[in-house]
């Protein structure tokens, strides 16, 4: 079956190929996605998606970059959260985009990525998939990507090898997100001043290497708790101290947060 398939980013793109590599599809790329932002978030994923198609040796359709259409498509709904109206809105607009550039290259299936995106659902746009197939009367393949081949293990095959985003992609989800960010930043640091005034200055460490000997007692009981309102990218602790603290894992689990450990010998 010749099968065209919509690309978002390189990731969710990996997840898909992995997901259907048994089953037997002639299989044509195109990365349509007007609504990713700023522009140069745009060229980073199309490297990369171009990179994956040289790898798997797949040929593409190539789109133009229009976040003109993307904005006048969303802006009434910007307010709203991942997976509102607006992620609706964007879904359809790029199949529907899709669709119409596969029956011009006399391709009769069509997919998408964003069904392996672990920052969508599913469901959903299997549904907005196969209101399009009707009215352009072109086949959706749809299946659960993410299931049949976890992120997870994408993402341990490809780290350092990609460019993995941490957003969808769009200005208003990315806005949504910072705001998200900057609110939690406050919040936690409320929590360092009043339940761990003395390690105040550990702050500095958030999204940073913390070594452990450097600026934390040998007996911390709640170190745990701590390391979850710091949120430090990595603790650095020595065989000694790991031993003592128990700590045998490449991470620790903290409340809402899993630390990254590396014992030093």
């Amino acid at each position: 079956m010749k099968l065209f398939l919509h690309i978002c980013c390189a990731i969710d793109e990996y997840v898909t190929l992995k997901a259907i590599e048994n089953k037997k599809l002639e299989i044509k790329t195109y990365f349509y996605n007007p609504n990713i932002f700023p522009y140069e978030e745009y060229i980073k994923r199309y490297r990369d998606v171009d990179f994956l198609n040289k790898e798997f040796n797949l040929k593409k359709i190539e789109s133009t970059y229009d976040k003109n259409l993307f904005i006048e498509n969303a802006k009434e709904f910007y307010r709203q959260e991942e997976n509102s109206s607006r992620c609706e809105k964007c879904i359809r607009l790029r199949l529907e985009n899709t669709a119409e550039k596969a029956l011009e290259n006399n391709y009769y299936s069509f997919s998408t990525t964003l069904m392996a995106s672990p920052k969508k659902i599913y469901e959903k746009i299997s549904s907005i998939g196969n209101e399009v197939s009707k009215k352009y009367k072109i086949k959706f393949f749809s299946e659960n990507y993410k299931k049949i081949f976890p992120q997870s293990l994408a993402r341990n095959q490809m780290s350092g090898k990609i460019y993995i985003q941490n957003y969808c992609g769009c200005l208003y989800g990315l806005i949504n997100q910072n705001l998200r960010s900057i609110e939690k930043d406050k919040k936690d640091l409320k929590n360092l001043y009043e339940r761990f005034f003395p390690f105040k200055d550990l702050w500095k460490f958030r999204g940073k290497s913390l070594i452990y000997s450097d600026y934390l007692p040998p007996h911390l009981t709640n170190l745990k708790q701590l390391l979850g309102i710091v949120k430090p990218g990595k603790l650095i602790i020595d065989e000694y101290n790991s031993r003592k603290l128990e700590l045998y894992s490449k991470w620790l689990k903290c409340p809402g947060y899993n630390c990254r450990v590396e014992i030093r010998r």
